[in-house]
This record gives structure tokens, sequence and C-alpha cells, in this order.
């Protein structure tokens, strides 16, 4: 999925075949994000910054 992005492939690595785990909890609400949202999400937020002109080796800040 990750192929030839090494950060990504090692943090998705141990989560494959457990999609529908819980990843994390908000403690303050309660809300449990599984593997699959939590991943799912990120790769939304690439594919924006793609759109938006950001190329591998450029610095983002969130």
């Amino acid at each position: 999925m990750y192929h030839g992005n090494h950060l990504a492939e090692k943090l998705r690595a141990p989560s494959l075949g457990a999609d529908n785990s819980h990843f994390l909890r908000n403690h303050q609400t309660g809300e449990e994000v599984s593997y699959q949202a939590f991943f799912s999400n990120a790769e939304r937020i690439a594919q924006v910054l793609v759109e938006a002109g950001v190329e591998a080796g450029d610095r983002v800040a969130v």
C-alpha cells in the first residue's frame, strides 16, 4: 500500500489485519478511532496537500 514510502510502511505495518481495532481514544469525548479510520484520514490529508502543490521533500507545518 505504501511501497516506496519507508515511514508510512513502518507506521502502517503493525496494524495490517487489524483495521477495525482501536488506534486511539479521545479521553475527553470518548470517541474511538480505528486504524482504518486514522489511515484513511491521513491519506485524504496527503491527497489535499499533493493537490495544493506540496512535493516530496517539502516541509509542512501542522
